[in-house]
């Protein structure tokens, strides 16, 4: 499935206050099921953990992504990462979360999600979330 995110509003206050350094900072992916999103109220991962999925295969708070990088060419900014993949799960999600992680829920920034387009049910296999080609997100200045 190719993923394309959709920004939470607190995260353009917490890059531009220098909270989240994309590429240095541990960003993790994490899954939920049942999650009703709100761009503009939920902030930190204490708004979306309580519809967290658990399954085999996925660990809570999500995996780490590796492989990112944040670029500018042009008017537009991007960041990407290495598609995130679970491998011999069992995971039913209709959502997925991108946010910085300190370690506590509350203070672990938000920064993007993306619906699923249903739910995505893996039995026993490896579920791949592949991100889009042009990036996790880009940010045109326009």
């Amino acid at each position: 499935m190719a993923i394309t995110a959709k920004l939470y509003v607190n995260a353009y206050k917490t890059a531009f206050n220098g909270e989240i350094n994309l590429v240095t900072d541990t960003i993790k992916c994490a899954l939920l099921n049942g999650y009703t999103p709100n761009q503009s109220a939920h902030d930190y991962f204490n708004d979306v953990s309580a519809s967290e999925i658990s399954g085999t295969g996925y660990t809570a708070g999500g995996l780490t992504l590796t492989s990112k990088a944040a670029t500018v060419s042009g008017l537009r900014f991007t960041f990407d990462a290495a598609d995130a993949l679970w491998t011999s799960s069992t995971i039913d999600a209709t959502h997925l979360v991108i946010y910085k992680s300190t370690g506590a829920a509350a203070t672990s920034p938000l920064i993007c999600y993306t619906d699923l387009d249903g739910h995505k049910i893996s039995s026993a296999n490896t579920l791949q979330a592949t991100f889009s080609g042009s990036g996790v997100f880009y940010i045109d200045a326009l």
